[in-house]
């Protein structure tokens, strides 16, 4: 994983985790793991995202970023990991924007 992804996997556990105002430290999810299927790298537990919070966490994404990819036929609905969410927003969004997301 480049450095790049890396910053930005850190910002979408972090993003994630107060989104959805989980009870769980950022860095103990995994980035490869499948986001329905969530697990602490601490403490092994699962935690529960449904296809609402995946949709809320989306949306606060696009309002960090000032776009959208809710309607984008392969966007973001159907990334399946944080790692996955990052490599598609590389792709998408100028290194600029997500160099500030990184820093929020």
């Amino acid at each position: 994983m480049t450095q790049e992804t890396l910053k930005l996997v850190n910002a979408l556990q972090r993003k994630l985790v107060s989104c959805l105002r989980l009870d769980i430290e950022p860095t103990d999810l995994d980035p490869d793991t499948e986001l329905v299927d969530l697990q602490s790298v601490q403490s092994k537990e699962t935690v529960q995202i449904d296809s609402v919070d995946l949709v809320e966490f989306i949306v606060a994404i696009e309002n960090a970023l000032g776009t959208e990819f809710l309607e984008e036929e392969d966007g973001l609905m159907g990334k399946r990991t944080l790692r996955g969410f990052a490599d598609y927003l590389t792709q998408r969004v100028a290194s600029q924007r997500l160099e500030e997301f990184c820093a929020t």
